[in-house]
């Protein structure tokens, strides 16, 4: 008995463990965690006239907000 119940779980776990698949985020409305990227470069004057760059604030916490009047 002890070995019946015992080949039953391990064929469970064989076979749950082989039939792996990536889950289907789609079916329960969710996106697949993709890891951030980088941000591109790019360039804004700010209230002064100054240009910065994004490669000018490395290492320093951003926060950016934009923002339209139309």
């Amino acid at each position: 008995m002890r070995r019946a119940v015992l080949g039953a779980v391990v064929l469970a776990l064989v076979t749950a463990t082989s039939a792996r698949a990536t889950p289907d985020f789609a079916g329960f409305g969710l996106n697949a965690y993709e890891p951030p990227k980088d941000a591109p470069a790019f360039s804004l004057s700010d209230l002064e006239g100054r240009t910065r760059t994004l490669a000018d604030q490395r290492g320093k916490v951003l926060l950016i907000f934009f923002w339209a009047t139309w």
